[in-house]
């Protein structure tokens, strides 16, 4: 085990990852699973190509040079989980911070407490809510809340919620009014968006002119051409082939309807 604490030494941002990611492994110990579940992938998928190499006399090269593919491919992929779960929380986060902030700056300027005004806030949005109550937890088994919102700030996923923390812990240590700080932010906030929002358009018109050339003129256009050549020059299409063509295009659409949800942002209407 201290092998893999050694090795993780030079990977420092995966100890906060696993932290904001709610992953109860040390990062040693993640480490080790991370290239335990890369090498039984890997030698799994390598026994196979192996089998089909000296089925089809292709050499035992052609299997291990995928083996180590596939190896690279799964240790990045099992690693950068813990980042996966941050971005995604963070969306989450994003959806309604803008409301989440609001609702707390109106609920201090009710003359409520800081701790009953998170205490409100956690109980009325769903997902933001979580990371407050969270801190009232904290609260609840002892701490001071200035104590429970430094921890809380280590491991909070999103940026924006994470200067909401820091804005609390001054109004606590400092004293000072927090509602024109909490304002000021959230119309910071608000304006990030719309320009996020704006990117995300412009964007948008570059994949949809991507996704009609793949969905709509390579198999329409280019195949007819393709299947007009082939037959030209003598060359027999068979199913199979028209299948793979057909699995090939079906792939590139998905991925591109995966890579457009990724990247519409989670605002909230204005």
């Amino acid at each position: 085990m201290l092998l893999f604490d050694n090795l993780a030494k030079n990977f420092p941002m995966l100890e906060p990852s696993l932290k904001s990611a709610r992953m109860s492994y040390t990062p040693g110990n993640y480490l080790k699973r991370c290239l335990i579940s890369a090498l039984a992938l890997s030698v799994g998928i390598g026994l196979i190509l192996g089998t089909l190499s000296v089925a089809f006399e292709l050499g035992l090269w052609f299997a291990t040079i995928f083996f180590f593919v596939f190896f690279v491919f799964f240790f990045y992929y099992f690693f950068n989980i813990p980042q996966f779960y941050v971005l995604k929380a963070e969306k989450v986060i994003e959806s309604e911070i803008v409301s989440a902030i609001r609702f707390l700056v109106m609920e201090i300027k009710s003359e409520r407490s800081l701790y009953s005004a998170m205490e409100n806030t956690s109980k009325n949005f769903s997902l933001t809510g979580i990371y407050f109550d969270e801190i009232i937890n904290g609260v609840k088994l002892g701490k001071t809340l200035e104590q429970a919102i430094n921890e809380a700030v280590e491991v909070c996923p999103s940026p924006h919620l994470r200067q909401v923390y820091w804005q609390l812990l001054n109004s606590i240590q400092t004293g000072a009014d927090i509602t024109d700080s909490l304002e000021n932010l959230l119309e910071d906030i608000v304006e990030k968006q719309k320009i996020r929002v704006e990117e995300y358009g412009r964007e948008l018109n570059a994949l949809a002119l991507f996704y009609m050339m793949i969905s709509i003129i390579i198999p329409t256009i280019g195949l007819t051409i393709v299947t007009a050549v082939l037959t030209f020059i003598g060359v027999v299409i068979s199913l199979p082939l028209l299948i793979s063509i057909w699995l090939a295009i079906s792939i590139v659409q998905y991925l591109f309807l995966i890579m457009s949800s990724y990247r519409r942002p989670a605002v909230e209407a204005y």
